[in-house]
């Protein structure tokens, strides 16, 4: 995650999705998130919102564990844009209310995501795209 390569990138995108989504939901931290974001990426935006009501309400997500595969990455413009493919795959998860009871149940499932990441230094999503899994 320290190098602008394509495995740098890879990296960096699986982590992004797969530990940093779901720790913002279990715990409603977005520090990292907001590290990582490019402040003109929507779905970053949209997610710091979802996790901003949710605090608003007293609630968490008891986040289902995530995992990727079949990812690729190709590079866009050498050594600073890339764009990552990768199959999320990602367990049941419990929305749980301020006195800690179970509010619902979002069923686990797959998604196809393409991530957009740059590099300046450091690494930046620029956007995330999901969608379902072989569409």
């Amino acid at each position: 995650m320290s190098s602008s390569t394509a495995e740098g990138a890879a990296a960096t995108a699986e982590f992004f999705m797969t530990d940093l989504y779901p720790h913002i939901y279990r715990t409603g931290d977005l520090t990292e998130w907001d590290v990582l974001s490019s402040p003109d990426c929507t779905f970053c935006n949209n997610m710091r919102s979802k996790i901003t009501e949710m605090l608003a309400a007293e609630e968490r997500v008891e986040a289902g564990a995530m995992s990727a595969s079949n990812t690729a990455t190709t590079e866009q413009r050498e050594g600073t844009w890339y764009l990552v493919s990768t199959r999320l795959s990602q367990e049941d998860s419990t929305r749980i209310d301020s006195s800690g009871t179970p509010v619902s149940t979002t069923p686990g499932g797959t998604v196809d995501a393409l991530i957009a990441l740059s590099w300046d230094g450091g690494w930046h999503v620029d956007e995330v795209e999901l969608t379902p899994a072989g569409a």
